[in-house]
């Protein structure tokens, strides 16, 4: 028989750096692996789950044909375009 470890929320947080309510809204969206449901109120994630996702996003941020994200306002500014906000 295999035994397979299982962590709790607070060692998911910490292996992934993300929030709790991140965490749970990528599982509500399919982007993260589902919890386990030990008892009424506990629940745990595989230990195997979860560096797979980890390394899944981690491959999915190495593709060559990713272009740098660059903020609008830094694209305006470099185009000489100005914004101004007028106080009502």
């Amino acid at each position: 028989m295999e035994t397979e470890l299982l962590l709790r929320l607070p060692e998911v947080i910490h292996m992934t750096g993300l929030a709790r309510s991140t965490i749970y809204k990528l599982m509500g969206e399919g982007g993260f692996p589902s919890a386990l449901k030990l008892t009424q109120r506990t629940v745990a994630w595989s230990v195997g789950d979860i560096q797979q996702w980890i390394v899944s996003r981690a491959r999915s941020h190495r593709t060559p044909d990713r272009s740098p994200r660059v903020r609008p306002t830094t694209v305006a500014r470099e185009a000489g375009v100005f914004y101004v906000r007028h106080k009502r």
